[in-house]
């Protein structure tokens, strides 16, 4: 049974219910730096995890993790591997694992954050369990088993509620706060992977490359997390002029600032895929955003316009991102960015 509504914001819009039963864990997908510690998405991942009121099993792929480096408040039990396999987090090779565990521990609800990792993972996932995802969810009633997202680029939020047995979801991380809750006794396991059970398909990781960056962002925060983003655009030209630009600028909050870029950008390989910001990228709801070089297409906006204070630096004030932008700088950005980072 399909049953579709309109309106607009958070009034109720199209309504999805579909058919289900109620299990008895969610399985959280977290992912860590590397000392162990949760990222920031992964703290938001877990307030929402609170939310659907079940026992909580965690997992996270990482490399060169010790069963006591690995730190997971709130979370019962929790696996985690060093598999080479996983290294790179590519989709072919987690989602067999993780319809394994789905099937071995009666978990009524999956959920990943919705970046390009959970973007790749949840329709493999789907297609392999035969259940329909929900992605982007933003807001959880589970008491009546119902998710909110936004479609049409935010401008309308969807209440889809849903019987099914398995819930995959996507979180909107950024807008649920980081769990705060104190460190409990988390049960902790390493698993041991048989790659014959898990698929015969496995890419290897020898063959599962990086992008290639001159972008160096390792003292930068996560992207996700970041409280400041500098974000650039076409208008940058040139993968070098990317970062002879836009590091500095970074640099002046104390390597508390992150970087990305548009669609455009990544697409031209100003920047590693990994770094994209907009509606098939990454969503972002920094206290600062800069947005440089860019006009501000839909799709980007989708993924940015909830910043709390948006600074434009562009030579079109009539840009898109003018727009929403509460300062909008006018001018050649190779001079201007420059002169702030000086400044700062």
């Amino acid at each position: 049974m399909l049953k579709l509504t309109s309106s607009k914001l958070l009034r109720p819009a199209p309504r999805i219910s579909i058919n289900s039963t109620k299990f008895a864990s969610t399985l959280a997908f977290l992912e860590t730096t590397p000392d162990g510690e949760l990222t920031s998405a992964s703290l938001s991942l877990l307030t929402a995890a609170k939310q659907l009121k079940n026992p909580i099993i965690g997992i996270t792929l990482n490399s060169n993790l010790k069963s006591d480096q690995v730190k997971a408040p709130g979370v019962d039990n929790l696996y985690f591997s060093n598999d080479p396999c996983f290294k790179s987090h590519l989709a072919e090779n987690i989602s067999p694992l993780l319809q394994n565990l789905i099937k071995d521990n009666d978990v009524s609800h999956f959920i990943i954050d919705n970046n390009v990792l959970g973007k790749n993972i949840l329709p493999r996932l789907g297609a392999l369990l035969d259940i329909q995802p929900i992605s982007n969810v933003i807001k959880i009633d589970s008491d009546n088993n119902t998710f909110f997202r936004p479609i049409y680029a935010g401008n309308i939020i969807s209440q889809i509620e849903t019987k099914q047995p398995i819930n995959l979801l996507s979180i909107g991380t950024s807008l649920f706060s980081e769990y705060s809750g104190k460190e409990g006794s988390t049960n902790v396991q390493e698993l041991v992977i048989s790659k014959e059970a898990l698929s015969k398909d496995l890419i290897p990781e020898a063959i599962a490359q990086d992008q290639e960056s001159i972008l160096d962002t390792d003292k930068l925060p996560e992207l996700t997390s970041a409280k400041v983003i500098i974000a650039g655009g076409a208008g940058l030209k040139n993968k070098e002029n990317f970062n002879e630009v836009l590091l500095p600028l970074a640099q002046r909050f104390n390597n508390k600032a992150a970087i990305g870029g548009t669609r455009v950008a990544v697409d031209n390989g100003y920047c590693p895929n990994s770094l994209q910001i907009g509606q098939t990228g990454k969503v972002v709801a920094p206290d600062l955003y800069f947005a440089i070089g860019l006009s501000g297409a839909i799709q980007h906006l989708a993924g940015m316009k909830n910043s709390k204070c948006i600074v434009a630096i562009n030579e079109d004030l009539e840009a898109p991102v003018c727009k929403i932008a509460d300062y909008s700088l006018q001018g050649d950005l190779f001079k201007i960015v420059p002169e702030l980072s000086s400044k700062l």
